[in-house]
This record gives structure tokens, sequence and C-alpha cells, in this order.
């Protein structure tokens, strides 16, 4: 493959990890605000297994296509450093200077212990709650005494 061929390759790799960082911030969003608006008490058990079970099932899936993606990522430009050494022209010093320093070395860590804290939280929101979220509020609105569920 030629340079521009690899660099296009690292390119829509990081596309895919964008992609796979996203889904995952999305849905702790989604699960943060179900959490915050419902009253843990009042869901069945079996519905909290499942729950956590399809998250379990989703941050499984999400860990290794990040994991999988970072190593696709550091084999290209692997690649490229490797193309650069072989066929050097103006701007492949410039461009060399900056694969040699950027490195992808280490994301396994990081991805590891982001969705093990995130594993965590959700398990600990799915099945006990916040307790401040589901207190329930009471305050007069005329004569008739209201109960709110919420913040």
């Amino acid at each position: 493959m030629s340079i521009a061929e690899l660099v296009e390759t690292y390119i829509s790799v990081g596309d895919k990890i964008d992609t796979l960082w996203n889904m995952f911030i999305f849905l702790h969003l989604g699960v943060l605000g179900y959490a915050m608006s419902t009253q843990v008490a009042t869901i069945k058990t079996a519905h909290k297994i499942l729950g956590c079970v399809g998250y379990l099932f989703f941050s499984y899936v999400n860990y290794n296509a990040l994991i999988d993606s970072y190593h696709f990522a550091n084999s290209v430009l692997a690649d490229i450093r490797d193309a650069m050494k072989v066929a050097p022209n103006a701007h492949a010093a410039h461009l060399q200077s900056f694969f040699d320093l950027y490195r992808l070395d280490g994301r396994d860590a990081i991805v590891f212990m982001i969705h093990a804290i995130a594993l965590v939280a959700v398990i600990y929101l799915l099945l006990q709650g916040t307790s401040f979220a589901w207190r329930k509020k009471r305050f007069q609105r005329g004569d008739e005494e209201v109960e709110n569920i919420g913040i």
C-alpha cells in the first residue's frame, strides 16, 4: 500500500474509534437519565437483572471493539513508519517526525480503567439508584398537597 492509502486507512480507523467512544458516552447518558428519573425501588428485580446483563453485553462488545481498533491503528501506524523509511520524499521528513512521536501504546489500560469505573457506576445505579433522585418532595399548591418524585 502507498503512504496515502495507509494514512487514509488510519483515518478511517480513527473514525471507528470515535464512533465507539460516542456510543459509549451516549449509552451512559441514557442510563444516567433513566436512573435519575425512575424510582429504582419500583423496578422489578428481573428488569434490573436484565438491564445489568444488557449493559454487561454492551460493555464487553464495546471494550473489545475499542481494543481491537487501537491495536489495528497501532499496526497501521507501524506500516506508515516503515513505508516512510522506504520511500522518503520532501514531505516525508515532517510526517515521519510526527508518526515517530505519535503512539497509541497504553490505550488498553485507559480503556480498561474507564470501562471498569463505568461498569461499577452503572451496575450500582441500576441496582441501588441514588437516594437524592427518588426522595419524595411534598409541596403546597393552593389548598391541595401534591406529591412530586424527582430532584
